[in-house]
Formats: C-alpha cells, structure tokens, sequence
C-alpha cells in the first residue's frame, strides 16, 4: 500500500512539472462588440450546419486579362475604352463621334466567316466590344441611341447584298448619323440659340459643353457685344479648357467657382447649359452642378436654356428628379 501511494504522488509531480513547462498561446482581448459578433457568426454558422469563419478574407484581385481575351477585342476598340477609362476623352458629343469612329474600323476590317450570315455574325462581334467599352466608363443616354441604330441597321441588311456592299452600306449610315444628328445638329442648335444673345448680354454657363463653346464663339463672330461668365467646380474643372478656349478666341470672359453662384447671378442677363438628354417629360440629365445653376437662376428671375441635339433625346423618363 505504501509503495503504491508513493507511484500515485511521484506521478502527480511529473505531471505538474509537465503542465509547468508547457507554454500556452494567450487569446487576444476582445472588445465587447468584437465578441458578440464573433458569437453572432458562430451561432448563424451553428445554424446554417457550417463551420465559423473566425476572420474574412481578403477579396482575391481580378485577374488579368488573358491574351485570348485581348485577342477578341479590336485594337481600335482596345485604345477608345483606355481613353474612356483614364478620362483623356471626355464629352458626350466627343465620345460619340470617337465610338462610331471606331465601329467603323472594326466593320472595315470585318470577313464573314464561311456558314454565317453577315447580319447576324456582325451584330454578335459588335457585342463584346460594346460591352468592353461600357465596362471602360458607362455610355451615355446619347451613346446608346447611337449603338441601337448602328445594331438596327445591321440587323435590317438585306440579305441578297454582298458582304462588301454590305459593309458599304453600313459605313455609309454611321457618316450620315454623325454628319446629320451631330454636327449639323450642333450648328443648327446653336444658330438658333445665337438669336437669344443681345448687345449687352451677360451669359452664364456651366463647366464645358462643345454645343455651348460653339454658340459663344458664333455669336462673338456675328459682332455681338457680349462677356461670358464660366462657373466651374470640382473634380474635373472642365470649365478651364472652356474659359481658355474662349480667351483665345477674344471673348470677355470671367472664370468663378460655383460656391460664388449666387453672388454673381445678380448681373446675369441668360443662361445657357449643355444636356446629357432629355427625358420625354421635359426633365433634363445633365453633369452634376447643373440643378444648382438652373434653380439659382430661377430664384433670380433668369431665364435659362438648355441646349441639346436631338439623338441624345430619349423616350423615357426617370421619377427622381427634383423639380
């Protein structure tokens, strides 16, 4: 008996001299709200039957694009959506011209493939450039009325034509799309809206818009005696490479910031602002800035124009807007 105690406590030292000599991890403090979410996600994950993650982890960065990938994507369609995304093009009239500039190249260097209808085989090329372009920097209400009648024409061929007629014949519509609802339709615009300008005038405008810059300059051109008043903001300041362009042109022209709206609208005469589109009920869509101008002048009795084309008008409407 006494030899069998003495094991019993030589045993019990050994193991506390094991326990004594073993080093433990010490869990990190937790705060309060740390540890009920920690139980929170074990409860959900008790609950779903999966196992707790106890940390997230970190979001995995996009791959690259593969060379068949790049492969896929014209090199003219390639270079306008890096332009696209660094902001070197900017405009909506601008962005247009240079996307259906492009299109052009990829339908000229287009071959039907044998068994494929060209109609058909064209329209499904167009799409992966389309969207490549459209994950580049989201196409304007304008750009998507362009793209629609381009894909319409397509799909409108008539199937009897050769592939070369074809193609002819599809260049040939974008040239008049762009010569006849962009460039006739901005000097047309903008000879109407020369006719508001007086002797004396003060005009207000936003940022830059190309179909504004034109109009000034046209007016100055008539001989009418008139300054300019460019209001700019943040983050782009596009309304420096207007007040330049005018300048060089010999226009008088005074360059604000937009938080001294109110202060200089006391001497505004009109106002004309450029438009993104035009909703069907009358609402406008413009650069962010814009309401500001429209309701500042509105609560000093100044009358303002918005100057659009009409391929940027749109048959819908959206509900949010402020009026």
């Amino acid at each position: 008996m006494e030899k069998i105690s003495l094991s019993t406590e030589e045993d019990k030292a050994a193991r506390k001299a094991k326990l004594a000599s073993q080093t433990f991890e010490k869990k990190p403090k937790l705060t309060k709200e740390e540890r009920r979410a920690q139980q929170e996600a074990q409860r959900l994950a008790k609950a779903a039957g999966a196992p707790a993650k106890t940390a997230p982890k970190a979001a995995a960065a996009p791959a690259p694009p593969t060379a068949r990938m790049q492969a896929e994507i014209h090199p003219a369609i390639l270079s306008l959506g890096l332009k696209y995304a660094e902001g070197k093009l900017v405009g909506g009239n601008a962005r247009c011209v240079a996307m259906l500039t492009a299109f052009q190249q990829v339908i000229k260097d287009y071959h039907t493939p044998p068994d494929k209808v060209l109609r058909r085989d064209l329209d499904k090329t167009l799409r992966p450039l389309i969207q490549f372009l459209i994950d580049c920097r989201p196409h304007s209400i304008g750009m998507g009325n362009a793209i629609r009648y381009v894909r319409n024409v397509i799909a409108t061929l008539d199937p009897s034509k050769g592939d070369d007629d074809a193609k002819t014949f599809v260049l040939d519509e974008i040239d008049q799309y762009i010569e006849n609802r962009i460039v006739m339709a901005m000097t047309a615009v903008s000879k109407f809206a020369c006719s508001k300008i007086v002797d004396g005038d003060v005009i207000l405008t936003y940022a830059r818009a190309d179909i504004i810059e034109v109009l000034l300059k046209q007016a100055f051109d008539q001989k009418i005696q008139f300054r300019v008043l460019v209001v700019d903001s943040r983050p782009h300041f596009e309304g420096k490479k207007l007040i330049r362009a005018l300048a060089e042109h010999g226009l008088p022209c005074t360059y604000i910031q937009i938080n001294a709206l109110s202060y200089v609208m006391k001497e505004v005469t009109k106002v004309f602002l450029g438009a993104t589109a035009i909703m069907s009920n009358g609402a406008v869509v413009a650069r962010v800035g814009t309401a500001l101008c429209a309701m500042t002048a509105h609560e000093f009795n100044v009358p303002v124009l918005f100057c659009c084309e009409t391929y940027k008008v749109i048959c819908r409407m959206w509900t949010s807007f402020m009026f």
